[in-house]
């Protein structure tokens, strides 16, 4: 889905590093960081009050990381504040029908698991969340593994219906 739309010497920040991603980003990078808040990373970091400077990225890869954040409008804020005009952010998350489902109610792990589907998510995403990037700021793509050819859809594990989108966002370059 991704061939051809990242070019070479990016700026990249990580978020939440999975590490069979790592050496393909960093072969991508002039320039590359991972975060986390809890797990182990270059430097421990909150998405939603990130301590990098404006416009310091080209490419923030953000993958299975949203929908465990409090707040992802804020999250997907400071986001656009780091990246610089014409940046781009690759976000991916579970995705569920059309309208994304919240409820602050929910805490327990049972219930999150029951609702949000894993115990540590705080919502469940619906095909709406590109408005709500686009709210940010972003200009936002929505591909699909379903746009592939079934026999690699097959190869590549690419068939589980929640994790079929991949949201390929840019902040304008007029900025």
């Amino acid at each position: 889905l991704l061939r051809g739309k990242i070019p070479p010497k990016q700026k990249v920040l990580h978020a939440a590093p999975e590490p069979l991603m790592i050496p393909w980003l960093v072969s991508l990078s002039s320039e590359y960081l991972n975060i986390d808040l809890y797990h182990p990373a270059m430097r421990r970091m909150d998405l939603m009050d990130m301590e990098l400077p404006d416009g310091s990225k080209t490419l923030v890869w953000c993958s299975h990381v949203l929908e465990h954040v409090q707040d992802d409008r804020k999250a997907l804020s400071e986001i656009f504040r780091v990246l610089t005009p014409g940046g781009m952010l690759v976000l991916q998350v579970p995705v569920r029908g059309e309208a994304t489902f919240e409820d602050a109610t929910v805490t327990s792990e049972s219930e999150r698991l029951e609702k949000f589907l894993q115990e540590d998510h705080v919502r469940l995403y619906g095909l709406d969340l590109k408005r709500r990037i686009e709210e940010s700021g972003f200009i936002c793509e929505l591909l699909s593994t379903e746009s592939l050819p079934p026999s690699d859809q097959i190869r590549y594990s690419l068939k589980t219906p929640l994790y079929r989108e991949v949201f390929v966002c840019r902040k304008p370059a007029y900025l």
